[in-house]
């Protein structure tokens, strides 16, 4: 009677219970590890967007022939809910940029990866007009900033 008791094959509630053990810690340790890790890539991504807008935009600068719009200042602006970005509005209407300008830059409008549906980011793009130094004249300047991710690269929620 007592050979048919100890052959039963199973696992007592104290091995269980450190097994659960074991997988708490482990989960314990990993999370806050992959969550610094998450919000790495969305940083970098957002940085990358903003280098892409840069270039796409002094690509569609350099490509002006007739240098009239080259020469002015103004901007757009991109607004993105996490999944998609729009180009919403102009800055500086009176400047030779317009909307239609900047919608056909970009194959897909770059997008903040940190906005919500409840928190929009916003990507800004000025462009300075050259400078005139002497007969020397610098190109624009094109500075793109996103809301959420300042220039020393970290998140604001």
């Amino acid at each position: 009677m007592f050979k048919l008791l100890k052959s039963k094959k199973g696992f007592t509630l104290v091995e269980l219970m450190i097994v659960v053990v074991i997988m708490a810690i482990l989960v314990a340790v990993a999370v806050p590890i992959f969550s610094a890790v998450t919000k790495n890539a969305r940083i970098k991504t957002c940085a990358a967007n903003r280098r892409e807008i840069v270039s796409q935009v002094n690509g569609l600068l350099m490509g002006n022939i007739d240098g009239e719009q080259h020469k002015a200042e103004g901007g757009f602006i991109i607004e993105s809910n996490g999944k998609t970005g729009v180009i919403k509005n102009v800055t500086g209407s009176d400047s030779a940029y317009t909307e239609t300008n900047f919608e056909a830059l970009f194959q897909s409008v770059p997008y903040c990866p940190v906005g919500k549906d409840t928190s929009v980011a916003t990507y800004t793009v000025t462009i300075s007009a050259p400078l005139t130094i002497g007969i020397n004249e610098t190109t624009a300047s094109v500075k793109v900033l996103c809301d959420k991710h300042p220039v020393d690269g970290t998140e604001v929620a």
